[in-house]
């Protein structure tokens, strides 16, 4: 997909915006698997970079409540995050998701490959995509219990 912008836009913001999206967007949008990203400025200058994603491999769960490990990607630079997800039993679904009755709750931890939690920067919250940076941190002693 090749996007043509307005006359109107204001290069130096958009390029910006385009080279602050993480991989970590990733995680929470199931049916898009890679975004590769090239930019050519105003000034000739041209930029690219490539967020992927991984396959989610389930390490326990049940019915309610699951957890995977996933790797997203920036230029080939992995990241393991351990994904928890939380179904929500829901009275009233929502009419924009016909059939959605159990809404399901992600939280995202980035590990390292022995799997301790990583401090990284303040992180955003996500509603499809990023809402906004709420400041959430996790120390970096954290352990998840996958049992």
């Amino acid at each position: 997909m090749c996007l043509r912008l307005a006359e109107s836009y204001e290069a130096t913001e958009l390029v910006d915006a385009i080279k602050w999206l993480d991989s970590r967007l990733l995680i929470f949008l199931r049916k898009l698997r890679v975004l590769d990203l090239r930019v050519t400025e105003p000034s000739g200058n041209r930029w690219s970079t490539q967020l992927r994603r991984g396959e989610p491999t389930p390490l326990s769960g049940g019915l309610e409540h699951r957890y995977d490990s996933l790797d997203t990607f920036r230029d080939g630079a992995p990241q393991r995050y351990v994904v928890a997800g939380y179904r929500v039993q829901t009275p009233n679904p929502s009419h924009r998701r016909r059939g959605a009755t159990e809404p399901e709750l992600l939280l995202a931890f980035a590990v390292s490959n022995d799997g301790r939690t990583l401090l990284l920067s303040p992180q955003f919250v996500h509603a499809f995509l990023p809402v906004r940076d709420y400041g959430f941190k996790v120390p970096n002693d954290f352990q998840l219990d996958v049992s």
